[in-house]
């Protein structure tokens, strides 16, 4: 337990913290609303893939630095990824506590694009979610002086990269008591919309070249790409409905006159959680090695990137989070509503701290994520304002905990039961 929350539970006293605090807060966030709006249509106007975010990396991280709010770390454990620290009311705790102590919250921020559709998961408006729910808790935190240390994480390569993955294996959420973030959707959804787990296996089948006309004397890598793609067509009268294998060629040959010695597949394969992708990996496996096998070639089959296991939405703070948003006018589907979508690095995050990834709505149409639809919609004012009331919300349920010790706990417990 953080030791400041003896001082956290007499400022809940003091203060009506909720609405009277925001209404104090006017700092941050309001002087700086318009640049935000300006960095969202930035960050969509110039796409960038995983790990490339440079030009969102750098835009983000100057902005903190010539707004002189938190310590900025640029390049933080990769290329295009990056901290905002700050800290608040330590004058008003016990000096011998250290700053590692104080509670810590940190909220993610993610900018790179999909390839040929640009920000059609609307990651610029993740990215100013992110820091609008820093700016307005700091100056929430800052204004009724309550001890606690508040974290923006810049994470690359959410698709398919799994950045956060990695910045986890080197120590970014250490000392962190609980992690927030949200994502545009066609729907507003938190507790209970599920993910997926998701795998990507990259399977390259090497044969024998020939010429077109002498097929015999040639080993088809192209037909053992073929078949098992076909094999993993046919696996799907075995897969649950809750599974997921979608896949593409990604190299078929150079020529139609040469047997190709070279063919691959990318996939990848979801499922719940990572226990139940196993055995979904395992039979996937076969499919590849039997096309390899029936038509004489060979078959390397490698993990292209992190996998990523399903979110678990803390329920303390899901239930925090969607009265905030209830509030404001926004309304949730029926809890007996599971809906499932895709997958994200946030679903391991969540393993390890209590955290939530919930959906705003924004005006596109029920048109899913990525899709041109989708795109377009997350550049409208509207998906703006949207993101705005989502971030106030987070830093509403971020503030709570904050500020009570007993909903701290409730959190934790809550996080000790379904996560172990």
């Amino acid at each position: 337990m953080k030791l400041c929350f003896m001082m956290l539970t007499d400022l809940s006293k003091r203060f009506n913290f909720m609405n009277s605090t925001f209404q104090m807060a006017n700092g941050y966030f309001e002087k700086h609303e318009k640049d935000l709006h300006q960095l969202s249509d930035q960050i969509w106007d110039n796409p960038e893939l995983a790990f490339k975010e440079k030009f969102a990396h750098d835009l983000i991280t100057d902005f903190f630095i010539e707004a002189g709010i938190g310590t900025v770390t640029k390049n933080y454990i990769l290329d295009t990824a990056f901290k905002v620290e700050y800290v608040t009311g330590k004058e008003r705790s016990d000096s011998t506590i250290s700053e590692s102590d104080l509670p810590c919250v940190a909220f993610f921020s993610e900018y790179d694009a999909l390839p040929g559709i640009g920000h059609a998961c609307g990651h610029n408006l993740i990215a100013v979610v992110g820091i609008a729910s820093f700016l307005k808790l700091c100056s929430s935190l800052k204004a009724t002086g309550t001890p606690a240390r508040v974290i923006l994480l810049g994470s690359p390569a959410e698709e398919g990269g799994g950045g956060k993955i990695k910045m986890m294996n080197n120590e970014a959420l250490s000392g962190v008591d609980f992690s927030l973030m949200g994502h545009p959707s066609a729907l507003n959804c938190c507790t209970s919309t599920i993910t997926q787990a998701m795998e990507e296996k990259r399977a390259t089948f090497h044969g024998k070249n020939a010429h077109g006309t002498t097929p015999w004397m040639g080993n088809n890598a192209l037909d053992a790409a073929v078949l098992a793609y076909n094999n993993i067509n046919t696996l799907r009268h075995w897969m649950h409905p809750s599974m997921r294998a979608h896949g593409i060629f990604t190299d078929g040959g150079k020529a139609p006159n040469i047997i190709p010695d070279r063919a691959e597949l990318l996939y990848y394969f979801r499922a719940p959680d990572k226990k139940q992708l196993k055995p979904l990996l395992e039979r996937a496996e076969q499919c590849f090695k039997a096309g390899a096998d029936a038509t004489g070639c060979t078959v390397e089959i490698c993990e292209k990137s992190e996998a990523y296991d399903s979110v678990i939405q803390n329920p303390v703070l899901g239930r925090i989070y969607e009265k905030h948003m209830e509030n404001m006018g926004y309304q949730f589907p029926p809890k007996d509503e599971k809906t499932f979508r895709g997958s994200t690095d946030m679903g391991d995050v969540s393993r390890a701290v209590p955290a939530i990834h919930p959906w705003f709505l924004i005006p596109c149409g029920g048109a899913p994520g990525h899709s041109v639809p989708f795109a377009k919609a997350a550049k409208l004012p509207q998906s703006f304002k949207n993101a705005m009331d989502s971030a106030e919300c987070l830093a509403k349920t971020a503030l709570e905990v904050l500020q009570s010790k007993q909903l701290f706990d409730e959190m934790k417990r809550s996080f000790k039961e379904t996560c172990g």
